[in-house]
Protein backbone atom coordinates (compact mmCIF):
# COMPACT_ATOMS: atom_id res chain seq x y z
CA UNK A 1 0.00 0.00 0.00
CA UNK A 2 1.73 3.26 -1.03
CA UNK A 3 0.53 6.65 0.50
CA UNK A 4 1.61 10.08 -1.09
CA UNK A 5 4.37 7.60 -2.67
CA UNK A 6 5.82 6.49 0.56
CA UNK A 7 5.34 2.72 1.31
CA UNK A 8 3.72 1.93 4.51
CA UNK A 9 5.04 -1.10 6.22
CA UNK A 10 2.93 -3.54 8.28
CA UNK A 11 5.73 -5.34 9.68
CA UNK A 12 6.16 -5.73 13.85
CA UNK A 13 9.84 -4.24 13.22
CA UNK A 14 8.28 -1.02 11.23
CA UNK A 15 5.26 -0.35 13.60
CA UNK A 16 7.48 -0.44 16.22
CA UNK A 17 10.04 2.37 14.72
CA UNK A 18 7.34 4.16 13.92
CA UNK A 19 5.81 4.01 18.19
CA UNK A 20 9.51 4.88 18.92
CA UNK A 21 8.92 7.66 16.83
CA UNK A 22 5.41 9.05 18.00
CA UNK A 23 6.19 8.56 21.87
CA UNK A 24 7.11 12.20 23.21
CA UNK A 25 10.63 12.13 24.72
CA UNK A 26 11.09 12.29 28.98
CA UNK A 27 13.10 15.34 28.64
CA UNK A 28 11.93 18.87 29.38
CA UNK A 29 11.42 20.96 26.41
CA UNK A 30 14.90 23.49 27.42
CA UNK A 31 14.54 27.22 27.80
CA UNK A 32 15.40 29.46 25.15
CA UNK A 33 18.22 31.20 25.00
CA UNK A 34 17.11 34.47 25.01
CA UNK A 35 13.56 36.52 25.15
CA UNK A 36 12.72 39.31 23.04
CA UNK A 37 11.40 42.10 25.56
CA UNK A 38 12.43 45.51 26.49
CA UNK A 39 14.86 45.43 29.77
CA UNK A 40 17.46 47.61 31.04
CA UNK A 41 21.05 46.30 31.29
CA UNK A 42 21.32 49.05 34.71
CA UNK A 43 19.05 46.65 36.80
CA UNK A 44 19.88 43.06 35.22
CA UNK A 45 16.97 41.11 37.05
CA UNK A 46 13.91 43.26 36.99
CA UNK A 47 12.76 43.17 33.69
CA UNK A 48 13.33 39.76 33.10
CA UNK A 49 11.80 36.49 33.72
CA UNK A 50 13.39 34.24 36.29
CA UNK A 51 16.79 32.19 35.21
CA UNK A 52 17.07 35.04 32.70
CA UNK A 53 18.90 38.58 32.88
CA UNK A 54 19.24 42.00 30.62
CA UNK A 55 22.13 41.98 28.52
CA UNK A 56 23.52 44.51 25.36
CA UNK A 57 24.74 42.85 22.10
CA UNK A 58 28.30 43.16 22.59
CA UNK A 59 28.67 44.11 18.72
CA UNK A 60 25.01 45.91 18.95
CA UNK A 61 24.96 48.11 22.02
CA UNK A 62 21.58 49.16 21.35
CA UNK A 63 20.02 45.82 20.98
CA UNK A 64 18.82 44.54 24.60
CA UNK A 65 17.22 41.51 25.04
CA UNK A 66 16.26 38.96 27.97
CA UNK A 67 19.12 36.24 27.98
CA UNK A 68 19.11 32.56 30.15
CA UNK A 69 21.68 32.10 32.86
CA UNK A 70 24.76 29.71 31.39
CA UNK A 71 24.32 26.44 31.47
CA UNK A 72 26.73 23.92 31.43
CA UNK A 73 29.38 24.44 28.88
CA UNK A 74 28.43 28.35 28.27
CA UNK A 75 30.63 31.08 27.79
CA UNK A 76 30.79 33.06 31.12
CA UNK A 77 32.89 36.15 32.73
CA UNK A 78 34.54 35.72 36.20
CA UNK A 79 33.48 39.12 36.90
CA UNK A 80 30.45 40.25 38.73
CA UNK A 81 29.11 42.76 36.66
CA UNK A 82 28.75 42.93 32.77
CA UNK A 83 26.69 44.31 30.39
CA UNK A 84 26.97 41.13 27.80
CA UNK A 85 26.51 38.21 29.82
CA UNK A 86 24.92 36.68 32.62
CA UNK A 87 25.95 34.61 35.60
CA UNK A 88 26.09 30.78 35.56
CA UNK A 89 22.47 28.85 36.69
CA UNK A 90 22.79 27.82 40.37
CA UNK A 91 24.90 24.95 40.63
CA UNK A 92 27.52 26.03 38.41
CA UNK A 93 30.21 28.30 38.22
CA UNK A 94 32.07 30.27 35.99
CA UNK A 95 35.87 28.29 35.65
CA UNK A 96 38.25 30.71 33.65
CA UNK A 97 40.11 28.93 30.53
CA UNK A 98 43.13 30.27 31.76
CA UNK A 99 44.23 31.00 35.26
CA UNK A 100 48.17 33.13 35.40
CA UNK A 101 49.83 33.12 38.62
CA UNK A 102 46.71 32.94 40.87
CA UNK A 103 44.52 35.49 39.09
CA UNK A 104 42.06 33.77 36.98
CA UNK A 105 40.93 35.08 33.23
CA UNK A 106 38.70 37.24 32.62
CA UNK A 107 36.39 34.51 30.01
CA UNK A 108 35.70 31.11 31.29
CA UNK A 109 33.05 28.17 30.85
CA UNK A 110 29.84 27.28 33.18
CA UNK A 111 30.96 24.58 34.81
CA UNK A 112 28.94 21.97 37.36
CA UNK A 113 30.26 22.57 41.08
CA UNK A 114 33.08 25.03 40.33
CA UNK A 115 33.63 27.59 42.84
CA UNK A 116 36.42 30.52 42.06
CA UNK A 117 38.42 30.06 45.49
CA UNK A 118 40.55 33.92 45.51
Amino acid sequence: MTFLGLSLCVSVLCSTISLVLLTPTPYPTPKPVKIEMKCTPDNKFADCPQGYCCVRDEFLPTYVYCKRFGQSGDACTTQDYTHASCPCAAGYGCKPKIISDGVPFVFGTCTKDYNVVG
